[in-house]
């Protein structure tokens, strides 16, 4: 019953908004375009936070994929903001037939648009901006994990030490602190032990 109902407000949602504005021939049948779309909208909507959001969108999109929906949003806030064309393309660095399209959007079929701009209207983005850093480091580590092996034994020796253990390593950082120079392996050590 929720699958039907959620199947009918994204047909009616967005296959409307698709159908107004000139949409690629898909080799997908109806049901399973329907699916897809219902499946993906579930997977982002069940994102508990930014971060995790921001984790699955790297995860499913590419980078200028990524790039092109954030200047669609950021269009969109700055339109509803009473910015001028001239002005959002100065700032986003888009020609006007890109500002334009989205005005239409938002015009014809802007709710979603609405809700987001609601949504980030005040937020900061410095913690987001912080934690970026570390959520790229550990995309990188899943992905390339024979390069970074060493690190990833590192970090699972030390969490999976036990409280002596950790007291050790901990002995061994401190000396290793005397020394005059400071070797990758004590970086990271330094990093990992609270």
């Amino acid at each position: 019953m929720l699958l039907n109902m959620v199947a009918n407000v994204v047909n009616k949602n967005i296959m409307s908004n698709v159908s107004k504005r000139k949409r690629a021939k898909s080799d997908l049948p109806q049901n399973d375009h329907t699916e897809i779309l219902y499946h993906l909208s579930v997977a982002v909507a069940d994102a508990q936070n930014p971060e995790t959001a921001a984790t699955l969108l790297r995860d499913l999109l590419s980078y200028h994929e990524i790039e092109m929906i954030a200047k669609r949003l950021r269009i969109g806030k700055l339109l509803l903001e009473g910015y001028t064309y001239r002005d959002i393309a100065q700032k986003v660095h888009v020609g006007h037939t890109k500002i334009a399209r989205v005005d239409e959007w938002l015009h014809s079929s802007g709710e979603g648009y609405r809700r987001a701009y609601e949504k980030i209207k005040g937020k900061d983005v410095g913690k987001i901006l912080q934690k970026d850093t570390a959520v790229r480091l550990d995309a990188l580590k899943r992905r390339y994990p024979l390069y970074y092996w060493p690190q990833i034994v590192l970090e699972t020796v030390v969490k999976s030490a036990t409280a002596r253990q950790k007291k050790q390593i901990r002995a061994a950082v401190a000396a290793m602190e005397e020394s005059r120079e400071k070797t990758k392996l004590f970086r990271q050590l330094k990093k990992i032990i609270p």
